[in-house]
């Protein structure tokens, strides 16, 4: 195995760590999930989840970082489309990713997708270049990404909040028409 590469055990572990988060997550609160339950879901042992992480959130960070990255992969098949086909390819990857939202949301923790969501955009600024516009500097780069990817942002949770009402497509057609 190559320097900075994980053993697949170790991904494995984590997965499992992950899904053991998620299922508790829809049956008690956050805040009330201890460590032991989370293992005992995960059929995990304590010492495997301390070996991997320190706290709940340290899950759902990496989880929420296997999420990015498919977010990363969608946003890089939309290199050179309009404007439009962009936001309907953003809020149809969230629509697959509803009751995580949902559950973020419900436990105030959408922060940690946001902490993430915020550094891809700096990776990818396909999304902030409607129609293929050039950037002209830092400071233009800057402004426009905390504009764009708050202004997603914000219409995401929104979107949350109003039950997933409107189709991706919908969306986007208000955006642009915006």
């Amino acid at each position: 195995m190559r320097k900075g590469q994980s053993h697949p055990s170790s991904n494995i572990s984590k997965n499992m760590l992950a899904q053991g988060l998620m299922e508790l997550l829809e049956e008690k609160e956050y805040k009330a999930i201890t460590i032991t339950q989370l293992c005992e879901q995960a059929k995990i042992a304590r010492r495997t989840f301390y070996r991997h992480f320190e706290s709940k959130e340290d899950i759902l960070s990496y989880y929420i970082s296997c999420i990015i990255n498919e977010f990363q992969e969608e946003l890089q098949i939309c290199e050179n489309k309009d404007f439009e086909t962009i936001i309907i390819t953003y809020f149809s990857f969230w629509e697959k990713h509803t009751r995580l939202l949902l559950l973020l949301n419900k436990y105030n923790l959408t922060h940690i997708i946001f902490t993430q969501y915020i550094k891809c955009f700096y990776q990818h600024p396909i999304i902030l270049r409607p129609n293929n516009q050039v950037l002209l500097d830092d400071n233009y780069f800057a402004c426009n990404l905390a504009y764009t990817s708050g202004g997603l942002w914000s219409v995401l949770m929104y979107w949350i909040s109003n039950g997933f009402k409107q189709t991706p497509k919908e969306l986007a057609a208000i955006i642009c028409d915006i």
